[in-house]
């Protein structure tokens, strides 16, 4: 069901109609006091209590536990209660509402596609009290034949911000029966300890939108007390593994903490002192997980006498309270002399992963280069070209290494990721891992790099091809980048002498298929020639800053093997040497006799004002919005009409159109993307605008999993217009992303089916113009988050331009809707130009025109300004820079604006 919805913002309504105080212990409210609530979203009457419509999302999904719903929907969701009801029969809208016509007087619940999960939020203070216990009733009210599965759960947190904690004592499976309303299941339950002793703690009570007719569930006679107590300490349990070392040999140490209470401890320093060992006296543990803690591979000096020694372990809260306990340890006398179990190479063997997995192996090498989880470890050569002389040693923690150090090490034979998780099954970085011990057997040189060039590295190699130099040391002569600098220092290169890489049609062969797709479905190879190179992955090693193409001379490094691809971590020094950095390039200038259509995604182009939330205000808009004026002006040439995409809003583009002083109005509509990120146009002074429209905004598509949800998240724009005396008609899309289309779950099936379906809506609006306008030339633009050819899932434009792909061939396959078919115009391009994005390395066309015959009839050219997708991602917040204002290329097309028969050459 569903409810019309003030415009107000939760904020806001929160702080004009309710009573937030917090309140102490006891409390209680059993709702007898009709006056209590006496208007529509206003708690104010009500100290303490505050509801919520819960609507956290546009996809209003049924059958939700709501135990699993944790975060924080009331900061984002509207205040919501329906006041001075009668009847639960009747009110079919969902949320909150207080029924005071009724016999026992009571606020309810009510799931719907609007209410996704509705909930109440009590804010009290439990400070100098422990047992806090939390009991209500929560009392059918329907009674009629409706009979949802009605959840109901209970969540607490302590402070102001941050997820909840779910009660799971709490919870009501199912708090309905059909036709009666008499069923009453009381809650009484204690909260955990973190919640005492606190001076803010809310207590959330939640239902969601049932799968059938959802019922109105009172919550009722409301009490919250505790008892009075005093403050306790921290306490710490720890041990030593092994609990017996020899000097010079390392051990690993881990802790527990309890909290301390009243008030409940939220964070924690461990230390231990070391000092027995020949280490520091205050030597932090870091927190590994939950309230554990460790430290790995602390060595023993090797003057540390033996026998039994005392490691004092100290927890301090932020209570200033503590708490002691000692770890023994016994040291024996050195044993310098490392007793190998196996070799480095022998463990890596000649198949794509370890024979040995899950065997415990001791082996002797040198440390090469660090991480922050481990280090690598290569071990004499066998003379053997197909087997790799190296591994990791993953040791979860900033490891005590330093290359060049000769370590023996024991730990388990492991692949990472998972044969279980991996795909394919065998395509991963061969380890040590299970907390690997390991002593110091002295120090050397750093083993000579192999050097590798595009012999080694081939576009017709493999997955595999490097896996004989995995966790190696090597060096490659010339590397050229094939992307730029990404966040994290990454980018990725191709050995001097390859192609740039493109991505290709199909499904990547790293990736498992979805049961539907058929046999026939293209794969694409994901470009084996790619190298990943994650440039200060080791300690000081430096961010190499590159665009794409350029050449990066004698960079040496150990090869891992991470996000699926394989990984050159170069060496701190000495740093290579780099080419000259690309340069913009931009489209060329029109002639007297064309006018341009040009289209460009803004990556989020916020404006400074912040309607919803702080994430939809960019501080930096005025330099953004000169900088995003440049590239319209300096490299798209001022374009006659441009298809804009990824803009906030009206405020947003009317900015940039008065940045760009060049005549352009600016046009847009506000659709369902809740990260306020829109589709419009500008359009030039000297095109005549016949009308502008928003298409499609409130049309649903029914998806495979779920009710029926909104169809266009950034619905399609239409601009018919003139220009010297030429009707013609522009489509501005920006079409549902990538995300998710590849998982084999569930989770795919609706993303998936969303594409086709966006797809088959824009090739209807196309047809019907071309139906009803059989002449009208026709340009369809935008971000289409697809390529111009099969990704084997859902072929996008294919469907749009009328040439969709065969069933047989593609995952979900649509029927030819266009015809005439449309022209897909980055195809006119010699190859190495067909792209506007780059992915992982790879380069592709995601932003396109397409036009109909109509307007191919006109075509004169069409060109991609090179500005953003090779450019590094840093140089986004240099203003002084016109590079890089968004991830993506515009695109202009030419047109005449002659009639074809009468076009100057």
């Amino acid at each position: 069901m569903f409810r019309k919805r003030p415009l107000l913002l939760a904020s806001v309504a929160a702080l004009l109609f309710a009573d937030s105080t917090t309140q102490s212990l006891p409390f209680s409210q059993a709702w007898s006091t009709a006056s209590l609530i006496t208007a529509n979203d206003d708690w104010s009457g009500v100290p303490g209590i505050v509801g919520y419509l819960g609507d956290y999302t546009g996809n209003s999904p049924t059958g939700v536990d709501p135990q699993t719903l944790l975060a924080d929907y009331s900061s984002s969701t509207l205040v919501d209660v329906i006041a001075n009801q009668t009847n639960p029969n009747t009110l079919t809208a969902g949320g909150v509402a207080e029924f005071d016509g009724i016999t026992n007087p009571t606020i309810a619940l009510n799931g719907s596609g609007t209410a996704d999960a509705p909930h109440i939020l009590i804010k009290i203070a439990t400070t100098g009290r422990t047992g806090i216990r939390v009991q209500y009733n929560v009392r059918d009210l329907d009674s009629t034949a409706d009979n949802a599965i009605q959840q109901v759960a209970l969540h607490y947190r302590v402070g102001d911000s941050g997820n909840f904690t779910n009660v799971s004592a709490a919870y009501v499976a199912d708090a309905t029966e059909a036709s009666l309303a008499t069923k009453v299941t009381a809650v009484d339950v204690t909260l955990p300890t973190a919640a005492e002793n606190q001076s803010v703690v809310y207590l959330r009570i939640m239902t969601t939108n049932a799968a059938g007719s959802d019922e109105w569930v009172g919550i009722d006679d409301i009490s919250v007390t505790g008892t009075a107590s005093g403050p306790t300490n921290p306490t710490i349990s720890g041990a030593a593994s092994p609990g017996s070392v020899a000097q010079g040999q390392n051990f690993n140490l881990a802790a527990t903490v309890a909290p301390g209470a009243n008030p409940a401890s939220t964070s924690y320093t461990v230390t231990a002192d070391l000092t027995a060992i020949g280490g520091s006296a205050n030597t932090s543990v870091p927190l590994s997980s939950g309230l554990n803690y460790a430290l790995n591979n602390i060595t023993v000096a090797l003057a540390t006498t033996t026998g039994s020694k005392s490691i004092p372990l100290t927890v301090t809260d932020d209570q200033a309270r503590t708490g002691t306990f000692n770890v023994s340890l016994t040291v024996t006398a050195a044993n310098p002399t490392c007793t190998t179990t196996s070799t480095i190479s022998a463990i890596q063997g000649t198949a794509n992963q370890s024979t040995l997995l899950a065997q415990t192996h001791t082996v002797e090498g040198t440390v090469t280069a660090l991480k922050s989880n481990g280090f690598f470890l290569q071990g004499a050569s066998d003379n053997n070209t197909a087997t790799s002389d190296a591994l990791f040693v993953f040791t979860s923690s900033t490891p005590a290494a330093t290359p060049g150090d000769r370590l023996c090490v024991t730990g388990t034979v492991s692949e990472f990721p998972s044969s279980s998780s991996a795909v394919p099954s065998d395509f991963g970085l061969t380890q040590l891992s299970g907390s690997p011990t390991f002593f110091r057997l002295g120090t050397t040189t750093l083993p000579t790099p192999v050097l590798l060039s595009s012999s080694d590295v081939t576009p017709s190699g493999g997955l595999y091809q490097l896996e004989k130099f995995e966790g190696m040391r090597v060096q490659f002569a010339s590397l050229v980048s094939v992307s730029p600098t990404e966040t994290g220092g990454v980018f990725y290169a191709v050995p001097q002498g390859i192609n740039r890489p493109f991505r290709e049609p199909g499904i990547e062969v790293t990736l498992n298929r979805p049961s539907a797709t058929p046999v026939g479905a293209p794969s694409f190879d994901d470009n084996p020639e790619m190298i990943r190179v994650d440039s200060d992955a080791q300690p000081g090693a430096p961010v190499l800053t590159v665009t794409s193409n350029v050449t990066i001379n004698n960079i040496t490094g150990v090869l891992d093997f991470s996000s699926a691809r394989y990984t050159l971590l170069p060496d701190a020094s000495p740093a290579p040497s780099l080419s000259s950095l690309a340069t913009l390039t931009p489209v060329p200038v029109p002639d007297a006799f064309e006018f341009t259509i040009g289209t460009i995604n803004l990556e989020r182009f916020y404006d400074n004002v912040s309607d919803t939330s702080a994430s939809d205000n960019d501080a930096s808009f005025p330099s953004r919005r000169a900088k995003a004026a440049r590239v319209i002006r300096d490299v798209m040439r001022l374009p006659d009409v441009i298809g804009v995409v990824e803009v906030e809003n009206l405020n947003a583009l009317q900015g940039l159109a008065n940045e760009l002083a060049a005549g352009y109005t600016p046009y847009i509509f506000e659709g369902n993307d809740p990260s306020k990120i829109n589709v419009g146009f500008l359009v030039k002074s000297r095109v005549t605008v016949n009308s502008v429209a928003q298409v499609g905004k409130d049309t649903q598509y029914s998806p495979p999993i779920g009710s029926p949800q909104i169809l266009n998240d950034r619905p399609p724009v239409v601009l018919s217009a003139t220009i010297s005396g030429n009707n013609f008609t522009v489509i501005v899309n920006h079409l549902r992303s990538l995300i998710d289309v590849s998982s084999t779950t569930t989770s795919g099936e609706n993303p998936r089916a969303k594409r086709r379906a966006q797809a088959e809506f824009l090739a209807n609006l196309i047809q019907n113009i071309q139906t009803t306008k059989p002449q009208e030339p026709i340009a369809v633009v935008g971000d289409f988050n697809a390529f111009q050819f099969n990704d084997g899932y859902v072929d996008v434009l294919g469907t749009v331009r009328g040439v969709p792909t065969p069933s047989t061939q593609v995952t979900l396959a649509s029927a030819d809707l266009v015809n005439p078919d449309l022209n897909v115009l980055v195809d006119t391009l010699p190859a190495a130009d067909r792209y506007s994005y780059s992915f992982e390395g790879n380069a592709q066309t995601l932003d396109h025109i397409l036009v109909n015959a109509a307007l191919q009839q006109r075509l004169r050219r069409f060109a991609i300004g090179r500005v953003n997708a090779d450019f590094p991602s840093a140089w986004r917040t240099d203003f002084n820079r016109t590079e890089r204002v968004s991830d993506h290329d515009p695109a202009v097309a030419y047109f005449s604006v002659l009639p074809p028969g009468g076009r100057r050459r």
